[in-house]
């Protein structure tokens, strides 16, 4: 019971920290808007793998600029959206923060 309470404050506490960071995207990648509203990414250093971002990912992705934080484009988000559901939303914007530097396309720094 003790692990599983300590894992669960670390989990909270990492959450924390992480709506805290600013992303920036990284210095090895190519972006570009697409006509149809997608953004297609490249990294530089293995041209082998190519995403492709759709949807309010991209709104998330264009307000990834390195002076925002996690928090505060969520926030952004949630004021063009108010349809969203806020609890849904929130783990979608983390889910993809998280999906993004895992992928080396974004950096976090604070």
């Amino acid at each position: 019971m003790t692990i599983r309470y300590h894992l669960a404050t670390v989990l909270v506490m990492n959450e924390a920290l992480l709506q805290e960071a600013i992303p920036k995207t990284a210095t090895d990648i190519i972006s570009r808007k697409n006509i149809d509203g997608t953004v297609s990414v490249l990294r530089i250093d293995n041209d082998q793998y190519f995403f492709n971002i759709t949807g309010l990912a991209v709104e998330l992705w264009l307000l990834i600029n390195g002076r925002l934080t996690v928090q505060e484009i969520e926030e952004k988000m949630k004021k063009r959206h108010k349809e969203l559901p806020p609890g849904r939303f929130h783990k979608d914007v983390l889910f993809f923060i998280k999906s993004l530097k895992k992928e080396k396309l974004i950096s976090l720094k604070g």
